[in-house]
């Protein structure tokens, strides 16, 4: 009996102590999560003060419940005895005090499992934020690497604008320099035009004095046939005017002066000379109406000799003129105006020149072929009519690359208004994107970005009355080996082209037709 008891104590105690164990489960303070050590509690209360779960640490473990606890947690001890000594006096409470501890431990562990679901949760959503934060650190660096790519181009934009500063200060200094070569050839021409005007003076002083030694040199001649010899000695005429008087002959008295030393030549010009004196001297003493019928024989003579040398004179004189008028002007390019307004050139090229495909200029041809030798060298691909063409060289004769397509000029023309009355072009007002203004005539025109643009008026058909003219526009691009390409385009009066570039040089130019000057027949 007596060991009966001690056994029913034993167990009595036993159930008793897991009762207290429940009931401290049960008091200690929330949440009461699980733990195994010390380490573990202090880890779980630093993660869950960070989300805001708990409010204080809980960093000690209580292994008996392997739940974590506080410091100020308190003493459950004290209420062991109370409860046993309650549970002694009542075994009908300390029988249904085990279902309540079951119960405690039930719930216990839910929280538990709630905690670690809620831990797994949290480790992933850590781990999600790692992931995004590695994300948002390479977009970041991604940034970076854009802002520092920015930043070159900000700079290469800062160099481009000092090139462009550089090339600025260049370009007024090359048109400073125009300007000065513009002076200079100012003067040069006034310098030429006063060498011209002192050089033709110097030419009809020189014609003159030509003249003139021409003339005393005819006149010395004529007198000297007249008189070879001087004037006859007085002597030698009384002596053949004495023998005439005694009926000599000339044959007679050529003989006797040949005896005395005389040449025949001296002979014959003396014979004359005395037959002229005597003459005279017989038209003395004739009676006035002798004189008027009667004249001397060599005055009729030396008459036409005069009017024979003015004549020539005069004829030195306008061959002189013709000359001069001539020989002055012929380096110089004219354009001249018919009546119907047309502008003509006169270019000729001497081989092996040929005409250039502008025919406004002459251009090399060494082999022959017909063509410029630069555009040989280029080796441009020719393409047929109304072909696409980036080039107006590639084009046949006579056409052009307008709106990329190998055209003629007269198909820019509708033909419509009265084509019995054709009119044509002949100046043009055009304003530049520059702000520059030029009245330009067909063949004539300027250029931009330091002559790597060079854009000229071209001579256009005639159209019928009544359509609104165009004008013709070549644009040549140019660079430090010569031409690159050319191009044409056609525009009405008022119209703008399209903007104009360089493949080199950094540009933008524009062309507006303010005005077309056009004469049409009435």
């Amino acid at each position: 009996m007596t060991t009966n008891k001690r056994l029913f104590s034993v167990l009595l105690v036993l159930s008793l102590f897991l009762l207290s164990t429940s009931v401290i489960a049960e008091l200690l303070p929330e949440p009461g999560f699980y733990c195994s050590s010390d380490q573990v509690c202090v880890e779980t209360s630093e993660m869950l003060m960070e989300f805001g779960i708990i409010t204080k640490e809980y960093p000690l473990c209580d292994l008996a419940t392997e739940t974590c606890y506080s410091q100020d947690t308190p003493v459950i001890t004290q209420t062991i005895p109370t409860t046993i000594t309650n549970t002694t006096n009542n075994i009908t409470n300390v029988t249904a005090t085990p279902v309540t501890s079951t119960v405690s431990t039930d719930t216990f562990n839910s929280q538990i499992t709630q905690l670690k679901g809620q831990m797994q949760e949290l480790t992933t959503k850590v781990n999600s934020l790692e992931g995004s934060d590695q994300v948002t650190q390479q977009q970041l660096q991604g940034l970076n690497n854009d802002l520092q790519s920015i930043a070159v181009s900000i700079q290469d934009i800062q160099s481009v604008k000092s090139d462009l500063n550089s090339i600025s200060v260049g370009l007024a200094g090359l048109q400073e320099g125009l300007n000065q070569t513009s002076a200079e050839l100012n003067t040069v021409e006034e310098t030429l035009a006063k060498k011209a005007a002192r050089n033709k003076m110097l030419l009809w002083m020189g014609f003159v004095f030509l003249l003139l030694i021409v003339m005393g040199g005819v006149s010395y001649y004529i007198l000297s046939q007249k008189r070879p010899f001087g004037r006859v000695d007085p002597k030698v005429t009384s002596y053949i005017s004495q023998y005439i008087k005694q009926g000599w002959k000339y044959p007679h008295i050529k003989e006797k002066l040949m005896q005395s030393g005389w040449s025949e030549e001296e002979i014959g010009w003396a014979y004359k000379e005395t037959i002229k004196k005597n003459y005279q001297e017989y038209q003395k003493k004739s009676s006035p109406s002798e004189k008027k019928t009667i004249g001397p024989t060599g005055v009729g003579s030396d008459r036409n000799k005069v009017i024979t040398i003015a004549v020539v004179s005069v004829l030195l004189v306008i061959g002189a003129i013709l000359i001069i008028n001539g020989t002055t002007g012929n380096a110089i390019f004219f354009q001249k105006f018919n009546t119907g307004g047309e502008i003509t050139y006169g270019v000729e090229c001497t081989a092996p020149h040929v005409l250039n495909p502008d025919k406004d200029g002459c251009c090399l041809d060494l082999d022959n072929s017909g063509t410029c030798d630069y555009l040989d060298a280029r080796g441009v691909s020719k393409v047929s009519s109304g072909g696409a063409c980036a080039d107006s060289f590639q084009c046949p004769q006579n056409e052009y690359c307008i709106d990329k397509t190998c055209q003629t000029l007269e198909s820019q023309y509708k033909g419509f208004g009265d084509c019995s009355k054709q009119c044509n072009t002949y100046a043009a007002r055009i304003k530049t994107s520059d702000g520059e203004i030029y009245p330009l005539k067909p063949g004539q025109g300027s250029y931009t970005g330091a002559g790597s643009l060079e854009w000229k008026v071209m001579e256009g058909p005639t159209h019928c009355k009544g359509e609104p003219a165009l004008l013709p526009i070549k644009v040549s691009r140019k660079d430090q080996s010569g031409l690159i390409n050319q191009e044409q385009f056609v525009l009405k009066q008022g119209e703008t082209s399209k903007v104009m570039t360089h493949p080199t040089v950094p540009l933008s130019f524009t062309l507006t037709v303010e005005r077309i000057f056009e004469w049409c027949p009435e």
